[in-house]
């Protein structure tokens, strides 16, 4: 047989008088490495040559108990034997491997009589340990390489009948070669005749067999057998007795358990037996294995075995799979796992569902996400005309909530009517879906948060919370964690917003994958937090990510904004101006290229709020002179003054007043703006209005009893509230709370609230902003890249950034240094200790 004629092939290579006399053989589970060297003793019968296999166990730990056990077995050998080369035969030598064993075997090996060889057998383990003995053991790492067929061997073995061929393949995994198998199996598979599908029922119902005959008796799940559990996915062994423990030590001795098995009873399927199994029960029962694969989904859902989940339906043929995607919700699982339901489980976006109502939801609601609103409109009119399901009451909460997240990936207006239906859903009886109550209240926080009612979105958002939790939505929980967070330090709850902050991060960091892009968005509502509270090096440390990919990946419009605005803030807290400005202009590109025109509003709208804050007033001017910003700002009080996009106008047409020195018109701007009711629920913004209103005040000598509501008022959220980031945002308010001070009849109690304030911004100014000496650790990271000779394209490509921020980077980074051109940079680098890359 193949397999026979491969182990032959490296027993004989390794009894081979040139191959050294101490071997150690590495390789995982599965190859057979016991088998492997008994089959070496069986040689050393035939020949006649004496010989000692030993088993380690984790109790011969120590270089003093391998010595003492080889050197017994070696005289039980002489005193039998007489003095004629022998062979020693150590199995499971990973368990007491170590630099000071390997000299111990190479030292025995030396005393050896010429002929003799010493073979030691065990896992890998990773990096091999250097011996400092005086012989080093030659390792020789095994892998399906040593077992590789050759082209004709292939042809030969898709020429066999099947029958044969699946005899051998299980001859191969009993007699403990199941990579064997393994190569056999996928040999097969590419057979271009019927062999392969043969080959795989055959070997299917033989493994079908042997599980059942070593563990099905001491299993009963419902009716389910183990075999058809295990094609599906890992599966719970509770409390087994002892000779099932030894079955599956069995098992695992053979290879066939992989590393989703563990010792709390979770048994794993090795690939291929697997999928050779998945392939039998859905040829021989497709609808009642079909119904075992939702159930076991829907099990993993309610596990939290996201990732399970996922393997279990990609597995599944097309057809199968967009039924199993249907009855598990179809568009749910899209907010339940994440906005990934088409390339995850590799749907077409333009194919057909009919039949399939809830991926036509899915569809709809993908591609809005993708910038095709009009197409997603269509869609969702036309599904709203066509015949209703079942259940009549579901299907309009479907509809709901999608058309409600379809207008928000579009950035359009909610209809009032839609908002209405929406929040009336949590007093409706859902309870055939009750994850539907979660996901409800996540979309109706977003809308809220859109509309600038912060406080019914802190509302709906803690409900969601506990909704999410209850009903396994993990992925709609992360928005509303970040959406209530943003909520609470709107409202001036900076502390509940930090807190809300970690456990969001927390949840993400305990239910999603690394590369996940949700961590992209805990990361971001941290670093917002963490500017607000004026610690810039974290801030800046937490925005170290590519922040498009939170609006292209997930649509997260919210989560997009504070990403760059922060940023922004804290180049400008920095004095790094161009970088800041940068920002913005990538932030309004962005939103022209993914259809979001509120984006590209409000990133011009910042851009003239820094401008202004910094005193750069004619490209302030520049700016202003777009269409965008109308000539009387005033006209913005009509409309909804809490939707962020009024309320940033605002604040930027005023610093641009107050920057051109039209301190009456500024101010009077403002006091319009305070003087509506409830003007505090949009606290960051208020706090600095109240420093831009301070300097007006200050400006136009106004009343000390003016100047003392406003300083009292900052010194409030400032020390009470956490919120420091805007002291730090005017260059100029320093300067104005000096004069503030020269203020006649201004009260002893403000004086000192002045100072405190004054106090507060010397020791809050980032250390790197005078002089531009320190570097952040991004720029340290351009300058090491730099000086190793990489140019802006392969930095990018190095950092995953985009190129034009490279540049930006290098900017900055050349005037902090002080210098013009690479060279002179590359020299600065080498004459300071810059963190590398």
């Amino acid at each position: 047989m193949l397999y026979e004629i491969r182990r032959q092939g490296l027993i004989d290579r390794l009894m081979a008088a040139e191959t050294p006399a101490v071997s150690i053989l590495s390789a995982g589970v599965g190859f057979g490495k016991t088998i492997l060297l008994r089959q070496i003793a069986e040689q050393c019968v035939k020949t006649g040559l004496p010989h000692a296999l030993i088993t380690f166990t984790p109790a011969d730990i120590g270089e003093a108990n391998v010595r003492k056990i080889i050197e017994k077995r070696l005289a039980t050998l002489n005193s039998g034997s007489g003095a004629f080369p022998c062979y020693l035969l150590l199995d499971d030598y990973h368990r007491v491997r170590s630099p000071a064993v390997d000299a111990v075997i190479g030292e025995i090996a030396d005393g050896l009589l010429p002929g003799s060889k010493l073979i030691a057998a065990g896992r890998c383990t990773g990096k091999d340990p250097t011996s400092p003995g005086a012989t080093s053991p030659a390792v020789i790492r095994l892998s399906e390489d040593f077992l590789r067929l050759t082209d004709d061997e292939v042809a030969q073995l898709s020429r066999q009948v099947p029958m044969f061929a699946a005899q051998e393949t299980l001859f191969a995994q009993m007699h403990g070669w199941p990579a064997g198998c393994a190569i056999i199996c996928a040999v097969a598979a590419r057979a271009p005749n019927l062999s392969g599908p043969l080959l795989a029922v055959q070997v299917a119902a033989r493994v079908e067999r042997h599980l059942e005959q070593l563990l099905g008796p001491g299993f009963d799940r419902a009716g389910w057998r183990l075999a058809e559990l295990m094609a599906i996915g890992p599966v719970q062994i509770d409390a087994p007795d002892e000779k099932m423990v030894d079955q599956v030590c069995y098992l695992n001795d053979l290879g066939m358990l992989d590393s989703d098995s563990d010792e709390r009873g979770r048994l794993g399927l090795r690939q291929p037996f697997r999928d050779i199994l998945f392939e039998r029960f859905h040829r021989r029962d497709g609808e009642g294995f079909l119904r075992e694969v939702r159930a076991a989904a829907k099990q993993m859902i309610d596990g939290d075995r996201w990732e399970d989940c996922r393997r279990l339906i990609r597995r599944l043929p097309r057809d199968m799979r967009r039924s199993v995607l249907e009855g598990l919700g179809g568009w749910i699982l899209d907010v339940r796992f994440g906005p990934h339901l088409f390339e995850d489980f590799e749907l077409q976006v333009d194919e057909d569902f009919g039949g399939f109502p809830q991926l036509h939801l899915a569809k709809a609601v993908h591609l809005a996400r993708t910038n095709r609103t009009l197409d997603a409109r269509w869609l969702i009119n036309q599904i709203a005309a066509g015949p209703t399901p079942k259940d009549d009451r579901l299907w309009r909460a479907d509809l709901c909530i999608n058309q409600v997240r379809i207008a928000i990936f579009a950035d359009e207006v909610i209809p009032a009517e839609d908002l209405a239906e929406l929040e009336a859903l949590q007093f409706q009886d859902l309870s055939a879906s009750p994850v539907l109550y979660a996901i409800a209240a996540g979309v109706l926080s977003d809308a809220l948060y859109r509309l600038g009612q912060y406080q019914k979105c802190r509302e709906s958002g803690l409900r969601g919370l506990v909704l999410c939790d209850h009903y396994k939505a993990p992925y709609v929980a992360t928005y509303i964690f970040a959406l209530t967070a943003l909520a609470e330090y709107r409202l001036g709850n900076l502390q509940s917003a930090i807190q809300l902050t970690e456990r969001m991060t927390g949840h993400v960091a305990k239910l999603f994958a690394g590369g996940d892009s949700v961590h992209d968005v805990a990361a971001i509502i941290s670093a917002v937090m963490r500017y607000e509270e004026g610690d810039l090096t974290s801030a800046e440390a937490l925005l170290d990510r590519p922040l498009a990919h939170v609006l292209e990946s997930e649509g997260w419009l919210e989560v997009g904004l504070a990403g760059f605005f922060t940023a922004a803030n804290t180049a400008i807290q920095r004095q790094e101006y161009e970088r800041a400005l940068d920002i913005m202009m990538a932030a309004e590109e962005l939103g022209t290229q993914l259809g979001f025109e509120r984006l590209s509003q409000l990133a011009q709208c910042r851009a003239l709020y820094l401008l202004s804050c910094t005193d750069r007033v004619d490209e302030a001017v520049a700016l202003h002179a777009r269409d965008f910003f109308p000539p009387d700002a005033d006209e913005l009080l009509a409309d909804r003054w809490r939707d962020y996009l009024t309320v940033t106008q605002i604040l930027a047409s005023c610093a641009f007043n107050i920057a051109q020195g039209e301190l009456e018109l500024g101010l009077r701007r403002l006091d319009n703006y305070l003087a509506d009711l409830g003007s505090t629920q949009n606290v960051p913004c208020y706090v600095r209005i109240i420093c831009l209103r301070l300097m007006a005040l200050q400006g136009l000598e106004r009343p000390a009893d003016e100047i003392a509501t406003a300083i009292r008022t900052i010194h409030f959220y400032v020390e009470k509230r956490g919120y420091i980031s805007p002291l730090l945002e005017f260059p100029q308010l320093e300067k104005t709370l000096k004069l503030c001070l020269t203020v006649p009849d201004l009260l002893y109690d403000v004086h000192r609230l002045a100072g405190l304030l004054i106090e507060r911004l010397a020791h809050a100014k980032p250390s790197d902003a005078a002089g531009g000496k320190a570097l952040s650790p991004r720029q340290a990271q351009i300058l090491t890249l730099l000086s190793d000779g990489l140019s802006n394209k392969e930095i990018a490509n190095r950092l995953d950034l985009a190129e034009g921020t490279v540049k930006s980077y290098r900017k900055v980074l050349y005037q902090k240094l002080d210098v013009s051109r690479r060279s002179q940079a590359i020299a600065h680098a080498r004459t300071r200790s810059s963190p590398r890359a």
